[in-house]
């Protein structure tokens, strides 16, 4: 399990919402939390120990290291001191720790404090995964971060690189996360100097939408039921927040790509849809009987429609009377509509029907 899905965890343990989180790091909001948890931005070594606090755990709870490697860490001091012709005093001095203490680090009869580690390997010229002796490894293609010598991380990583390989071939440019910042800040640049010509600002946008595009495919693990770049780049330039984002490039976007809902203004993450069971059922298996609507259902849907028909008419439904709705928030009215008309339709039946009629004055009676 990788670094990010063990502080999610960790922190639904501890039933912390992502504020909460956020507001004792001390960041301005749960989007960096979310970020992080969903392994698009990574973290410092010196913040998995701030992490490690606020979640009330360690640090090697953390990276995932198992107990029984607490007790080589030990021996990898000891044995990097001695190829690097040192002595314990001389790392006492450096270190600033005491040669009694070191020895016991050496021994395995105690375990250095969490600051003091990236102390010792920066005084032996090594990394603290190297001390930590995690091997902690950064894939130069899928650009993810794993334990090469813990079991559960070798097999995530080689899933997510088959993924992100098969998703390259179906979709075409799919960039790293390494590559995605790199070519966001160059796009944003381009695109908002008016110096540039139209072309130049026209295919940065474009750069910029691959950029997101790429990100919403690695939040969702590089799934296949993923949209195509042409859908998603539709889907941003539906959303105000794209229109004044690209500003003069806009409407030459628009009549290359179109627009299309899908993701609400302000979201760039698209969530495939989940497989219906239906998709693994032999075609010859008996489906289920679509239940009959009742005269009460039929009349509330007839409501719906009319009301719904009459607001797009005229600017009911619009947000702030900007913003059209989407396919997605019209449906959500919808169901309000339908669950509002169910309950009035139960207390008049409940306030009109005859005492005698009524079914649990007759339950009373038998």
């Amino acid at each position: 399990m990788e670094l990010y899905k063990r502080i999610k965890q960790r922190r639904e343990e501890l039933g912390m919402s992502q504020e909460e989180l956020a507001h004792k790091l001390g960041y301005k909001s749960r989007s960096t939390i979310n970020k992080i948890e969903m392994g698009i931005n990574d973290i410092t070594q010196s913040k998995i120990k701030a992490f490690a606090d606020a979640l009330q755990t360690t640090p090697r709870y953390l990276m995932g290291i198992k107990k029984e490697s607490h007790y080589l860490i030990g021996n990898i001091i000891k044995k990097i001191r001695i190829e690097n012709e040192m002595s314990q005093i001389e790392l006492s001095k450096l270190t600033n720790i005491p040669v009694a203490e070191l020895n016991l680090f050496e021994q395995n009869n105690s375990l250095p404090e969490w600051n003091l580690i990236p102390k010792i390997a920066d005084c032996l010229s090594v990394t603290p995964e190297h001390i930590l002796g995690t091997s902690l490894q950064n894939c130069p293609i899928c650009n993810l971060s794993y334990v090469a010598n813990i079991k559960d991380d070798y097999e995530e990583h080689k899933q997510f690189h088959e993924n992100f390989i098969k998703a390259q071939k179906i979709f075409g440019c799919v960039w790293s996360t390494e590559e995605i910042n790199e070519m966001k800040l160059k796009a944003y640049d381009i695109f908002n100097e008016e110096e540039n010509d139209t072309d130049k600002r026209y295919n940065a946008c474009i750069d910029f939408m691959r950029c997101y595009f790429s990100r919403s495919l690695r939040g969702c693990n590089y799934s296949l039921d993923h949209v195509d770049f042409n859908t998603y780049a539709a889907m941003l330039l539906n959303q105000n927040h794209f229109k004044k984002r690209f500003g003069v490039s806009y409407k030459r976007l628009v009549d290359k790509f179109g627009t299309k809902s899908g993701l609400a203004d302000g979201t760039t993450y698209f969530t495939p849809p989940i497989r219906n069971s239906e998709d693994t059922i032999p075609v010859d298996t008996q489906q289920p009987k679509k239940k009959k609507q009742t005269k009460d259902e039929k009349e509330i849907e007839k409501i719906i429609e009319n009301t719904i028909e009459n607001l797009s008419n005229t600017d009911g439904l619009m947000f702030d009377g900007e913003v059209p709705a989407t396919e997605e928030e019209i449906e959500q009215l919808k169901s309000a509509m339908r669950i509002g008309l169910a309950m009035a339709k139960e207390k008049a039946r409940q306030k009109f029907t005859p005492k005698k009629y009524r079914k649990d004055n007759q339950t009373e009676n038998k």
